[in-house]
């Protein structure tokens, strides 16, 4: 849209043609001088009045429409003018008030001094270099050494001499000529008189804004802000160069790197899964770290300086700015009391250390902001060492477009800054009449047609001016627009300016000229400000103060915010990963971060073969793989075999079962829908129904009919199976379910059993089909079985080059549903591993050239990618779907409404280049996501490779040109990735070091984990000791059932006795277990020894052991004794029930009770009496090694032991003599014998160990 630059509201006025009052003057003073030449006596009175005209003229003469007279005064006010300022106290003094107190600058420059040498040994040193240096004695190589060192002693001189007189020289106090006194509150304080408050701009892509959109952001938001502000102190619209700090993004990587750390110690990962992702953060650490060093980026900033008298109100001004900006889609931030110090330090110099702000005190601020040194000179202004050329805009183009001064404004090496104020309504057009009557004036008298041409359109443009202030809501601004320009070339040639060893300015030879001219190219003309340098560098500082208002321009203030000068955007998100460059800026992209336009992490990527989208989105996976994410890919092409393979991930070929199979009967929990609040209650149900939409995909020609009733079956099939709605499917195994061959069954089973024609129609059609799945059909080995599929790797790769090779994309679209149905319930196995262990690992799925996977005729396949985008979010996760064709994407109406959908529940798109033919397609697609206007348009199809068009949210859309690393280039194009970092004794040592103490806190958890895994085993309970009437049989029946060892009783008066019924006549036998008291001795014995083994393998050996003792015992009571005689006497009872105790310290038997009680009285065990060890049935654990002479000695098999002797066992004294027996053995032989993988060692043990196997 074309905007107004109206010409001058101020018109000097001409008395005649081209001759105005100050020339008239200039000529009247001329002509007294020669009247009074000619009437004195002096002598030579031709030559001086001769003398006088050629001055006269001289000074009537113009220079750049300036006449010389005008640069005579400036010249004389140059020199009247104080031209030196320095600041009291340095920035050292500043951070170091103690340190400094006493010393000025001189003194602290004299103590820079090299005192070491005196004058007399310097001269005797001199003169023995003069004689080297003249004689043969020294290589040439030293005599070059002496005149180098000479060198730099010269100019180390030459820099303290400057030093010296800075320090020393007459100089008026900077304090006193600041504009600026003191920060605090947020507010810039201006001596008292006025304040100012800042707002930091960020900037916007707006060359992709649509017309609408520009609109909205110029005249309802810059423009309504700039008609608000205050009369008479205005505002600054402020463009500083500031380097880019990443010590933020530093600090992210190295905790990335962290994370990495810990997800390989809780075992989501293994060691060479470890090393090639830590290689990845190193690479993207080491390229953070030079953006933090050497290779720092200088970017621009943008500012709005809001000035007012009371702060009340400017405080007002500031809130409503930033409603009104954020309403036009710009996000201000405002600077607080820390900020505004750094700010104005940057106004004037750009080499600086922020860190010094947080030493200082708030107090301090504003010294710490202004100037150590200013230098006016006539063309230049020296500001802390740094030569400077301090310009003005002086005339500009008539009509501008949007965004007019964007592109000289950004230039490197400069700070701009605009000035302006309103003005008064009737006052601009009472000038603005004057002007237009002057104009019309001077045109009517002019005869010359190129002046006769400046003046119509001067005339026009004030006219249309005048049109819009009387009836349009416009209003008039003043503004001065002041540009400083760094030129570190002419400081390094300056003798009388110390360089600055590193300086972040660019080197640009011929500064001047070079902005000069790239401002004259955009239609703006500069002044150099000659003579007015002083003016110049006053009207560059933040402050209301326009030294140059009497000759500052009117124009709109639609006109003034079309300026518009922040449209450069550059995606830099903290945390995110590094992707390219825009503008030479490196991008950084958090696609996990969630804010108020960014709410998922779901992306397309389109571009056409060869525009660079595989090299871009290899590189973004190998990324996301080193920020510990899990990654799955849906590969038609073969492309990430390499990049799996090095990633040390899997790759499973989904055409054929060798890599593992995927039964379509296995239910499995699915996603649900974010609305729905949570998993399915119906997993069964939900499963059902994808059933009836894989076979419609894998049966497409199949008669509805027949379809309808292999869903009945198949539901038969399962309860054949036992499995029902109700069913506990995490309890289920995969052999558990149904596959194809029990399908095939039920409808031939259903077959032979019907006498219906129709049905049995339904059913030939049916087992036609089906028996291309089931045994001996030829997709048999893709379904027809158990799953058998793992992907416990971070990397999976889901191979479908082989099925669509065959051109099948029926079975290739079927095989995506159980794919993505599959991945569905690893995305919530790794929300509840994050949950569990307090982790953040992202779950990725790639869906890569996702047009061969769309059939016209069942578009499921657009259904899952659009239900997995919109579920995805709340697990931590991201799809992204890739194309090249568009235009399967809109194939049929139905086709691009679904696509359509995909495209609006992705947050980000990638678009790469696309031919003219595919932008139709893609505008179609992305016309509900804000569309593609016809900047964008071009942008895309005129792309390069590797530039990528990103759209991130509806008010930020940027290029930029994708980069990759080397090493990250060699990981998925090398199959056989050879480490950068890891290789040779010395990687090896690097490495170890790093992982050393991961691989013991692994370990560890991995032991805990087995530890978890013991203790949440269901325990049976046991039962308390207790007598019953059992006959002879029950008694070997319940013996080998509960496995506990049964003996012939000694003493049963003093046992404890539960409820139990009457007695009863069978014969029966008195039996007891009956155990001794355990020592202290022996419970600490236990354990020290068995401490180290799970509870499941030491009570496995124990049952073993009781087995054998109850076996031998059963032989020895088999023969007739004495309570065989005895048989006719009352019943008394025998116990089976085990008593809970703990590990190793059994806990003691109850209080004794009377006897005498009714049948259900209790009867109490002696004292001593202690329950037994906790048994169960054994584990499966053979030993390596037999150590059973040391678990149970054989003479405690025979007749004549003691236990036998005193009718009872005594169990903890067998476990007591046994610990003994053990404590020679080292723990990793007791771990053989258990059959454990893991226990605790200490080093000692572990050589120990090794030595004695080695001899």
């Amino acid at each position: 849209m074309a905007r107004l630059i109206p010409g001058k509201t101020k018109v000097q006025i001409e008395l005649f043609k081209g001759v105005r009052l100050a020339d008239v003057l200039v000529g009247l003073v001329a002509f007294l001088m020669i009247v009074f030449v000619v009437i004195s006596s002096l002598p030579y009175k031709f030559y001086i009045v001769l003398g006088v005209l050629f001055i006269a003229g001289l000074l009537l003469m113009r220079m750049d429409t300036v006449p010389n007279y005008i640069y005579l005064v400036n010249m004389l006010r140059h020199f009247a003018y104080r031209r030196t300022y320095r600041r009291s106290t340095s920035d050292e003094q500043l951070l170091d008030p103690e340190g400094s107190k006493s010393k000025s600058f001189a003194k602290v420059f004299r103590a820079d001094k090299d005192t070491d040498e005196t004058p007399k040994d310097r001269k005797e040193r001199i003169k023995e270099e003069d004689r080297l240096l003249a004689s043969e004695d020294i290589s040439e190589e030293e005599k070059e050494q002496i005149r180098q060192r000479r060198k730099e002693e010269a100019k180390r001189a030459a820099e303290q001499a400057i030093l010296y007189k800075e320090q020393t020289g007459k100089a008026e106090p900077m304090e006193s000529f600041s504009a600026f006194t003191d920060i605090r509150d947020g507010f810039i304080s201006y001596n008292g008189n006025y304040y100012g408050a800042v707002l930091e701009i960020p900037a916007v892509e707006f060359r992709f804004f649509s017309e609408y959109r520009r609109e909205n952001t110029i005249e309802n938001g810059l423009g309504k802000l700039l008609r608000s502000i205050h009369t008479t102190y205005g505002a600054n619209i402020v463009k500083l160069e500031r380097p880019i700090h990443y010590e933020a993004y530093l600090e992210s990587e190295h905790n990335k790197l962290a994370q990495l750390r810990r997800s390989f110690e809780k075992g989501m990962i293994t060691e060479d899964e470890l090393k090639t992702r830590v290689e990845v953060m190193y690479d993207r650490i080491a390229e953070v770290e030079n953006l933090c060093g050497d290779e720092k980026i200088v970017e621009p900033f943008y500012y709005i300086v809001l000035f007012d008298s009371d702060k009340r109100q400017l405080e007002n001004q500031i809130s409503t700015a930033v409603t009104t900006l954020k309403s036009a889609e710009m996000y201000p931030k405002r600077l607080d009391d820390k900020e505004l110090a750094v700010f104005l330090k940057y106004s004037n110099c750009l080499d600086i250390r922020e860190e010094e702000i947080e030493t200082l005190k708030p107090s301090d601020y504003a010294r710490w902001a202004m100037p150590q040194y200013v230098n006016v000179k006539m063309r230049t202004v020296e500001v802390n060492g740094i030569v400077t050329h301090n310009l003005r805009v002086v005339d500009y183009p008539t009509t501008v477009s949007d965004a007019w001064i964007a592109g000289v404004f950004s230039m490197p090496g400069t700070k701009c800054v605009i000035k302006c104020r309103p003005m008064d309504r009737d006052k601009s057009i009472r000038a603005i009449d004057r002007s237009l009557q002057e104009l019309r004036g001077q045109y009517n008298t002019t005869g010359v047609d190129s002046k006769r041409i400046e003046l119509e359109t001067h005339i026009e443009t004030l006219g249309s001016l005048l049109a819009t202030l009387q009836q349009d809501n416009e209003s008039l601004l003043e503004f001065s627009v002041y540009i400083t320009a760094y030129d570190l070339v002419a400081t390094e040639n300056n003798p009388n300016v110390i360089t600055p060893s590193k300086s972040l300015l660019p080197r640009i030879p011929n500064m001047k000229r070079v902005v000069r001219k790239a401002w004259q190219e955009s239609g703006i003309r500069l002044n150099n400000m000659e003579f007015t340098q002083m003016e110049a560098f006053i009207g560059s500082q933040i402050s209301a103060w326009d030294p140059m208002h009497k000759e500052a321009r009117g124009i709109p203030s639609n006109s003034l915010a079309a300026a518009y000068p922040w449209i450069y955007a550059n995606v830099s998100d903290v945390g995110g990963i590094r992707l390219g460059k825009s503008e030479g800026v490196p991008v950084f992209v958090d696609f996990f971060r969630r804010d108020s336009e960014r709410v998922n992490s779901n992306m397309v990527i389109v571009g056409k073969s060869g525009s660079g989208k595989s090299y871009a989105t290899k590189s973004l996976l190998a990324n996301l793989a080193a920020e510990d994410s899990k990654i799955f890919i849906l590969d038609p092409e073969n492309e990430y075999t390499e990049l799996a393979k090095n990633l040390h991930g899997k790759f499973i070929n989904v055409g054929n079962a060798q890599n593992g199979r995927l039964n379509p009967f296995h239910i499995i929990t699915a996603l649900d829908d974010d609305e729905a609040g949570g998993e399915s209650a119906n997993s069964y149900a939900t499963h059902l129904q994808f059933l009836e939409e894989f076979f419609r995909q894998i049966l497409p020609d199949c008669d509805k009919d027949a379809l309808e009733y292999l869903n009945s079956l198949v539901d038969r099939v399962y309860i054949n199976k036992g499995i029902t709605p109700d069913s506990d499917f995490s309890k289920l195994r995969p052999e558990d379910y149904p596959v194809f061959d029990d399908l095939y069954d039920a409808i031939l089973a259903e077959f032979q059993q019907t006498d219906n024609d129709y049905l049995r129609s339904n059913l030939r059609v049916l087992m036609n089909y089906i028996a291309k799945f089931s045994a001996g059909g030829r997709n048999a080995s893709i379904w027809n079985g158990h799953s058998t599929i793992t992907t416990e790797e971070n990397f999976t790769v889901f191979n479908f080059q082989s099925l669509l090779a065959n051109r099948n994309n029926t079975v290739a679209n079927a095989q995506m549903l159980l794919v993505l149905k599959y991945i569905d319930n690893e995305i919530i196995k790794n929300r509840d591993y994050n949950t569990k262990y307090g982790l953040k690992r992202k779950v990725v799925v790639v869906i890569d050239e996702a047009h061969v996977f769309i059939d016209t005729k069942f578009p499921v396949a657009l259904d899952f990618m659009f239900q997995l985008a919109k579920r995805i979010r709340k697990y931590n996760g991201m799809q992204i779907v890739i194309t090249q064709n568009i235009k399967d994407f809109v194939g049929s109406e139905e086709i691009a409404r679904k696509s359509t959908a995909i495209i609006n529940a992705c947050q980000y798109s990638f678009i790469f280049a696309l031919s003219p033919n595919d932008i139709e397609d893609l505008c179609k697609l992305y016309e509900k996501a804000g569309g593609i206007n016809e900047s964008e348009q071009e942008q895309i199809t005129t792309a390069p490779r590797g530039q990528t068009f990103a759209i991130m949210s509806p008010s930020s859309r940027s290029t930029f040109q994708i980069e990759v690393p080397s090493s990250v280039v060699q990981m998925f194009r090398q199959p056989d990735y050879v480490s950068q970092y890891f290789v040779g004794e010395e990687g090896d040592k690097y490495w170890e070091e790093f992982i050393g103490s991961s691989r013991l806190i692994r370990l560890e958890h991995k032991m805990n984990m087995l530890d978890d895994e013991t203790s949440e085993e269901p325990i049976q309970e046991r039962k308390a000791i207790s007598f019953m009437e059992l006959t002879e049989e029950e008694i070997q029946a319940e013996a080998k059932k509960e496995r506990v060892v049964v003996v012939e009783e000694a003493a049963p008066a003093a046992v404890q006795e539960e409820p139990r019924p009457e007695p009863v006549q069978p014969q029966v036998i008195h039996t007891v277990v009956q155990t001794a008291p355990a020592s202290d001795e022996t419970a600490q014995q236990l354990a020290k020894i068995l401490g180290n083994f799970s509870f499941e393998a030491i009570r496995s050996e124990i049952n073993h052991r009781f087995e054998a003792l109850r076996r031998d015992l059963e032989e020895k009571s088999g023969a007739p004794n004495k309570r065989q005689e005895e048989s006719n006497k009352p019943a008394t009872t025998a116990t089976f029930q085990i008593e809970t105790a703990k590990i190793p310290a059994p806990a003691p038997a109850p209080a004794p009770a009377p006897a005498s009680a009714p049948a259900s009285a209790p009867v109490s065990a002696p004292a001593s009496t202690s329950a037994p060890a906790p048994v169960s049935a054994p584990v499966s654990a053979p030993a390596k090694r037999d150590y059973s002479d040391l678990i149970m000695p054989d003479e405690k098999h025979s007749g004549d032991t003691e236990e036998e002797t005193s009718g009872g066992i005594d169990i903890m004294a067998l476990l007591s003599a046994q610990a003994k027996k053990m404590e020679n053995i080292s723990t990793i032989e007791m771990m053989e014998m258990y059959g454990e993988d893991f226990s605790e060692v200490t080093l000692e043990e572990l050589e120990k160990y090794i030595n004695k196997n080695h001899k």
